[in-house]
């Protein structure tokens, strides 16, 4: 539900917070299907999609988007990655003052990772190999881990 309130000959319309936690989390639900909304299998954008240039651009020498065959492929798995990273991104948030957050950095960090790979093509690289993320994690979790039971706060709360 939407509030006017009158300040002074201006109506200023409040968003309850509510609303924009739903539309944050229909836009995490619906990230992976954007292609669906905005392009046509085998045929390319939809008619309503203004061509802005961003698939050529994208598109690479062999005629693949950015390692995938399709722009629509591109956009799928750009989405998914989105959801994923998003999703734990407001779960971290959403742990706050809680003796658990310091594990959701790890889901969080990770799919952030992976997006960046994904949004600046960098699969095909070193960084995309197994070596580098398993030694990102155990590296990063060893340090989290580390923190907070070094912490005296965490450490004296751990029985509660």
């Amino acid at each position: 539900m939407l509030f006017t309130v009158s300040t002074k000959m201006k109506l200023l319309t409040v968003i309850p917070k509510n609303v924009w936690v739903s539309m944050g989390i229909l836009f995490c639900a619906l990230a992976p299907f954007f292609h669906d909304m905005i392009t046509i299998p085998g045929e390319g954008l939809r008619w309503w999609v203004p061509v802005l240039g961003i698939e050529d651009f994208l598109t690479t020498t062999d005629g693949k988007v950015w390692g995938y065959s399709t722009y629509r492929v591109f956009l799928y798995m750009a989405g998914i990655q989105l959801a994923l990273f998003l999703g734990w991104f407001i779960a971290l948030h959403l742990a706050r003052n809680k003796s658990y957050r310091f594990v959701l950095y790890f889901p969080t960090l990770l799919f952030g990772y992976q997006f960046l790979l994904v949004v600046f093509n960098l699969r095909a690289t070193k960084l995309n190999d197994f070596n580098y993320k398993i030694v990102l994690i155990i590296a990063l979790g060893m340090v989290l881990i580390g923190n907070f039971f070094f912490n005296k706060q965490n450490t004296e709360n751990i029985g509660h």
